[in-house]
């Protein structure tokens, strides 16, 4: 699905159908490590209408409506959200410790995959 390099959406860093509806890290770069993030999508997988939160946590992993990127954000039954595409370079720059969270109001509703890139952090 993916493909690797400037002109593709990367590689999958992480994907999730949680099974709770508390804001969790979906992806957090390892220690010494910066992602580029070009495409979060999130999927409605049981046929009814949902809302969910995605987070960008610069230094950790705790969520809130201030480091929210979508927060109640509606999606359709079996509707796909792609409103997160960045082209190459463009992308959200994230680095350890930082993370990006997901909270789905209904549990094991939707699926949430993100793509990009992780390089070794220059120091």
């Amino acid at each position: 699905m993916s493909r690797s390099g400037r002109d593709g959406v990367g590689r999958l860093l992480g994907q999730a159908n949680p099974s709770s509806t508390t804001a969790a890290s979906i992806y957090a770069p390892g220690a010494g490590r910066v992602a580029e993030i070009s495409l979060i999508i999130v999927t409605e997988v049981s046929g009814n209408a949902d809302t969910f939160d995605l987070h960008f946590n610069a230094t950790g992993s705790t969520y809130a409506v201030g480091n929210a990127l979508a927060f109640n954000k509606a999606i359709i039954a079996n509707g796909v959200d792609l409103d997160f595409h960045f082209r190459p370079g463009a992308g959200l720059w994230l680095k350890n410790p930082g993370s990006i969270g997901f909270a789905p109001a209904t549990a094991s509703r939707l699926t949430v995959s993100i793509f990009g890139m992780e390089h070794e952090a220059i120091r």
